[in-house]
């Protein structure tokens, strides 16, 4: 059965207006409609990014701390190929002296990167003028960040880009906040895809490029669940896991972190659909909903929906050529 999702904005439920007096002045006061429309989530703390790679899967992890970033980069070769598990410091404070720029090489495996412009906003990876690349043998494994400035900048990479076969097949981020957690998934050609969460009294709203696809009602039976939404052509499965969320302070209060009680945990399996050579991911805002819903009863003995996921994972492993984003969502 498809059921076709008229387009609409995503907002945050309609409330009733009130007259009342407030001893703050108007000015230094925000807008009923400006709450409504402008939910405050916090930044991803962690994200992590796998690509495929000819020389083996490639694990860039990054963290945002008090003083700064850490770039974990870790390189999984097969066993005649080299592994490497290497981590950067990035400070954000001018004070303390760090390398914005260089190279390393660590199990003959070489690094080489450029922060030096690159501004971090309130997110844990770069948004601009910056690059990473890791040569095996040296060839580019991997190069993410502004291509053009790493061949023509100091650390010239020439024609060994060139040859670099990278695929993203897996982000993970952690979040927090109270009610709103976003994330974004990067499709083929580079275009990226703005998803928000929105957990509410009773249920699960999910939006994609700013509009509705997808609402769980009845939470308390269907806290575990899987269905499929259709954007733009592109096959997208959502899977949710909110136990953590809605059963006792317990799990609140054990520590934070993937997998943990205190999470709720959100797949999102993009299917790579290639019409004529062009990714057709985001071309436009048509949203359509093909409903599959499970309740979490319905699962059986599995405890958790990473469990369900896994399978999934494995067969995107051996070549299904799709994308996969993990969202592990903290309440604050």
């Amino acid at each position: 059965m498809s059921i076709v999702v008229k387009q609409r904005p995503t907002t945050s439920p309609s409330t009733h207006h009130h007259h009342y007096f407030s001893p703050i002045p108007a000015c230094f006061r925000r807008s009923i409609s400006e709450k409504r429309e402008s939910p405050v989530d916090a930044p991803p703390a962690t994200s992590t990014s796998v690509y495929a790679t000819d020389f083996g899967a490639c694990v860039l992890t990054w963290t945002r701390t008090l003083l700064g970033r850490t770039l974990r980069i870790q390189l999984q070769g097969d066993e005649h190929r080299c592994s490497v598990d290497h981590t950067i410091k990035i400070r954000s404070n001018p004070l303390l002296f760090w390398r914005s720029q260089g190279s390393k090489t660590v199990e003959g495996v070489q690094i080489l990167w450029d922060f030096g412009r690159g501004g971090f906003g309130s997110g844990t990876e770069p948004e601009a003028e910056f690059y990473l690349a890791v040569l095996v043998s040296g060839e580019v494994a991997v190069l993410v960040g502004d291509v053009a400035k790493a061949e023509q900048g100091r650390l010239k990479l020439g024609s060994r880009s060139g040859k670099r076969k990278q695929r993203l097949v897996l982000r993970k981020e952690h979040v927090s906040g109270t009610r709103f957690y976003r994330a974004t998934a990067t499709i083929g050609g580079g275009k990226k895809v703005r998803i928000l969460i929105e957990h509410f009294d009773t249920g699960l709203r999910f939006s994609f490029n700013g509009f509705r696809a997808l609402e769980v009602e009845r939470l308390v039976w269907k806290f575990r669940g899987k269905d499929q939404v259709e954007v733009d052509g592109v096959v997208v499965s959502v899977s949710w896991d909110v136990h953590g969320w809605l059963f006792g302070e317990a799990g609140r209060k054990k520590k934070r972190g993937e997998g943990g009680d205190a999470c709720g945990v959100f797949v999102f399996d993009f299917e790579k659909v290639v019409v004529g050579g062009e990714d057709r991911m985001g071309r436009s805002e048509s949203v359509s909903l093909s409903s599959i819903s499970s309740s979490g009863s319905s699962w059986g003995s599995s405890n958790s929906v990473l469990d369900w996921w896994s399978v999934e994972e494995k067969e995107m492993e051996c070549g299904g050529g799709g994308f996969s984003l993990v969202v592990y969502a903290s309440k604050c």
